[in-house]
């Protein structure tokens, strides 16, 4: 499966943008404008699904959720679930999973470049 554009481009922030990452929130942004976004909420913010709220907080546009990408927003990537489910029934491959429990943004890249298929189901 090749990646779509979107797709691309999200792959490329993770690889470009290291600094940014944190866990356990889509993201929270600080006063100067700079922020941290775990992977999903960097993909949800390229895709146009995610917003800044007014305490700084990354929050999808459908749902205000500000903990993972919901059911409908998930879906402007073109991944196969709302927490980055992998074709595996393996819950460690998850990319919310992998992003909180210590895989950088550029080890999660090279994952998803090198096995789209296993994460998303059409290219984007």
């Amino acid at each position: 499966m090749e990646l779509g554009p979107l797709q691309t481009k999200w792959i490329e922030s993770l690889e470009t943008h290291p600094e940014r990452q944190r866990t356990d929130l889509l993201g929270k942004r600080d006063p100067d404008g700079s922020y941290k976004a775990c992977c999903l909420g960097e993909g949800g913010l390229i895709a146009g699904v995610c917003e800044w709220s007014d305490s700084g907080y990354l929050q999808t546009i459908v749902g205000k959720n500000t903990s993972s990408l919901s059911d409908l927003t998930f879906k402007a990537l073109g991944l196969r679930g709302p927490f980055g489910e992998a074709a595996s029934e393996d819950g460690a491959e998850k990319l919310a999973n992998l992003n909180d429990c210590g895989t950088t943004w550029s080890e999660i890249a090279k994952k998803l470049r090198a096995n789209p298929e296993k994460y998303f189901t059409e290219p984007k």
